[in-house]
């Protein structure tokens, strides 16, 4: 990680947004994990500590409450360098409700902004594909138009919102798009992607 990574992980904490007695609304800045990945199998090899934080460490440390709850009552995931609203449960109860919400078409709605390099055609469009990991446990996502059996179905919604130039330097510009992207349904890895 650089240097100026560094100094935006450590100028940025999550924070609470919202809190009611079932959940914990929490803005994860970007240069953060989710999740602590493979916290208690590096504590068991006894592996060098791993570089930054994550939203359950900061959970953890700030709400010893939700020590028994799985993931600190995180109900979703966002990339490293992603920032936005996460969710955490207060107890396994609130968990399985919120997780069901988001399984649910018509339960918790998932908006992304979007930055683009190109012209984005101004009207939306919508998508549906299938996502599979290449084996259990695996990062790794395939992604088809073709529904396969161990695929799960990502539909997402988008409209652009804003498109502008941006100069590059050397007299050189960029067309770029912003973007509103909604998740319909519970989303699948990498489905923004």
């Amino acid at each position: 990680m650089g240097l100026s990574q560094q100094l935006i992980r450590s100028a940025l904490r999550p924070s609470v947004l919202a809190e009611t007695a079932a959940w914990i609304a929490i803005n994860k800045p970007p240069m953060w994990h989710s999740v602590a990945p493979g916290l208690r199998r590096r504590v068991q090899q006894e592996d060098p500590p791993r570089f930054g934080g994550s939203v359950e460490e900061w959970l953890r440390e700030t709400r010893p409450e939700l020590e028994g709850v799985r993931d600190a009552g995180l109900v979703q995931r966002l990339d490293f360098v992603t920032s936005g609203c996460m969710l955490a449960a207060k107890d396994t109860a609130s968990r399985a409700a919120l997780e069901e919400q988001i399984m649910s078409h018509e339960g918790i709605r998932k908006k992304y902004l979007v930055l683009v390099e190109g012209d984005v055609d101004t009207l939306g469009s919508r998508f549906e594909l299938f996502f599979a990991g290449r084996y259990r446990g695996s990062s790794k996502v395939s992604v088809s138009s073709r529904i396969s059996p161990r695929a799960r179905p990502g539909s997402c919604t988008w409209s652009t919102i804003h498109q502008t130039v941006l100069e590059t330097g050397g007299g050189q510009t960029v067309p770029v798009s912003a973007l509103e992207v909604e998740l319909i349904g519970p989303g699948s890895r990498h489905q923004i992607r």
